[in-house]
């Protein structure tokens, strides 16, 4: 009587794990911005905020999206759009960097350069922390923040592009320490 109670507690107990083990892994949940953004926003996507899952169901259906690899500082992926499909001539290409977890930690839009244009429309929403711009407004560098993230407008000279940088305050944090620390390591072959 022990023995067959036993059994059939064995074959309860695999049927239980059997079902357990079956049932589909969830997607996660996609995630985008809030209303209102708390952090900065580029194309409706904000930093520090958004998921991968969201990112893909946002803009997904609009430009063409691919993987570009993984990011060193943040462990994360890195997806890649020639923009193509936003309606923005000037647009040259747009990177997405997410951390381990998949969150966007960062977005550079490469542009052409209208550095005096582009500083005008990001003063309406953003407060300006730096700047360095000649006196042309053709080249330079300024940064604007926006709860815990900014971003950051840089014209070189030489270009005909400028970059413009949102990301995390912790990741630029991040971006920071692994420059500060490049001096000390050793020379690596493998870029």
């Amino acid at each position: 009587m022990n023995k067959r109670l036993l059994i059939l507690f064995a074959a309860a107990l695999s049927l239980g794990l059997l079902f357990a083990c079956s049932k589909e892994v969830k997607e996660p949940t996609p995630i985008t911005d809030r209303d209102p953004a708390i952090n900065v926003a580029p194309l409706g996507v904000e930093v520090g905020y958004t998921n991968l899952v969201g990112l893909k169901e946002k803009l997904g259906n609009i430009i063409k999206i691919d993987y570009k690899g993984q990011n060193e500082v943040s462990n994360g992926v890195m997806m890649f759009s020639d923009g193509l499909g936003l309606g923005l001539k000037e647009l040259n290409s747009i990177l997405f960097i997410f951390n381990r977890e998949n969150i966007l930690v960062g977005v550079v839009m490469e542009m052409k350069k209208d550095m005096e244009s582009m500083n005008r429309q990001l003063l309406q929403q953003y407060t300006p922390i730096t700047s360095d711009i000649d006196d042309s407004l053709e080249f330079g560098n300024v940064r604007y923040e926006k709860g815990d993230s900014f971003v950051e407008v840089d014209a070189q000279k030489e270009s005909d592009f400028m970059e413009l940088r949102f990301r995390t305050k912790q990741f630029q944090s991040d971006i920071d320490s692994q420059k500060s620390e490049a001096p000390h390591q050793a020379p690596s072959n493998d870029k």
